[in-house]
């Protein structure tokens, strides 16, 4: 039998870039090793990560030194705030293309626009996001939940990056 493997199979970049760099900063010995929630949705990752001395921390107030990473989805304004004031060495891990995601979203609140997030509102990447869209951002997680959002003069879209792009056209649709 003959198995063929997608081009496309595996980690997407910023995954993998992520985990390069945790393996690299590990190799430098500046433990005790956190990582500020989950590096990335992988079970099998985050235990590998553990047997190489990486934790999961979902306080790290508590820390008073080592590498704390933060993880691939980002952090809130708040979160990234409190972080900062930290003893520790913060190596920061997030895909760049969320970070794409935060800065735009920002630029645009700025702007004035009404930013309306498509996503997973309990994902970690999309609190990040509503974060830097300020208070008046809005979640939405398809189309049919267009119809039950407030009358908006500037509407921007933006998506969680691993939103679908069936979905996302659709929500677009419905928009305009």
């Amino acid at each position: 039998m003959s198995v063929t493997v997608a081009r496309t199979a595996g980690f997407c970049w910023g995954v993998r870039r992520a985990v390069d760099l945790v393996l690299a900063e590990i190799k430098r010995g500046r433990g005790p090793y956190m990582v500020y929630g989950q590096l990335v949705h992988n079970p099998q990752v985050i235990e590998a990560l553990a047997e190489r001395g990486v934790s999961v921390c979902e306080d790290p107030c508590c820390m008073d030194g080592g590498t704390l990473f933060l993880r691939t989805h980002g952090v809130t304004l708040d979160e990234k705030e409190s972080l900062e004031g930290l003893p520790v060495r913060l190596r920061d891990l997030i895909c760049p293309k969320v970070k794409r995601a935060l800065e735009l979203a920002r630029k645009m609140d700025g702007r004035g626009y009404d930013l309306v997030i498509l996503g997973d509102e309990g994902h970690q990447e999309v609190r990040a996001i509503s974060s830097y869209a300020g208070d008046g951002s809005h979640v939405i997680s398809g189309p049919e939940d267009v119809d039950h959002l407030p009358e908006l003069e500037k509407p921007f879209l933006l998506s969680q990056t691993t939103q679908d792009t069936e979905v996302w056209e659709r929500s677009v649709a419905r928009l305009r």
